[in-house]
C-alpha cells in the first residue's frame, strides 16, 4: 500500500470579504456534545488558523482564484496521518463547527467535486489525478473529451 493524496478545500466569493467576527460569534454559540473529541477553545484555534491562512502567506496552503471564487487548498501526501496542521484544523471545523465556516462566508453548499474538477481543469492537473477515485475518474474522462 502506498501513500494517498488528501486535500481539504474552502471556497468563497472572491469579491466578498470574509466575516471573521460572524464566524467566531457563531462558533461561540456552538454546542458541542459532551463526548466531543475537541474543545470549543481548540475549535477557536482551528478557526484562527484558517483566518491566518486566508490573510497571510502560509506554507501549508495554496489559494487560487478561479472564476468568481477564491479557493483555499490544504493537504498533501499521507501514509495515514493528516498531512498538515491546517488540514487537521479544517477537518475539525468541518466535523464540529461547519456553521461557523458558513457564517464567516465560506460557501459550503457548492459540490466539492465540482470545485475540484474546476481547479484541475483550470490548472491543467487532470491527468495527474486519474486513479484516485472512480467517480472522479468518470468526471475527468468526460472533461478530457470536451
Amino acid at each position: 500500500m502506498g501513500s494517498e493524496l488528501v486535500i481539504r478545500a474552502l471556497w468563497w466569493e472572491k469579491d466578498r470579504e470574509l466575516d471573521w467576527d460572524a464566524g467566531f460569534a457563531c462558533l461561540a454559540k456552538t454546542k458541542l456534545p459532551k463526548d466531543a473529541s475537541i474543545s470549543k477553545a481548540d475549535l477557536k484555534g482551528c478557526l484562527e488558523s484558517v483566518k491566518r491562512a486566508c490573510d497571510e502567506e502560509h506554507g501549508e496552503v495554496v489559494i487560487w482564484e478561479i472564476d468568481h471564487l477564491k479557493i483555499l487548498i490544504a493537504g498533501g501526501d499521507t501514509w495515514g496521518d493528516d498531512p498538515s496542521e491546517l488540514y487537521t484544523d479544517i477537518s475539525s471545523l468541518f466535523e464540529h463547527a461547519e456553521p461557523a465556516l458558513c457564517a464567516a462566508g465560506f460557501l459550503m453548499s457548492i459540490d466539492y467535486k465540482v470545485v475540484l474538477l474546476k481547479i484541475l481543469q483550470t490548472k491543467n492537473l487532470l491527468p495527474m489525478l486519474l486513479g484516485i477515485d472512480d467517480n472522479l475518474d468518470k468526471m475527468i474522462a468526460v472533461k478530457l473529451k470536451e
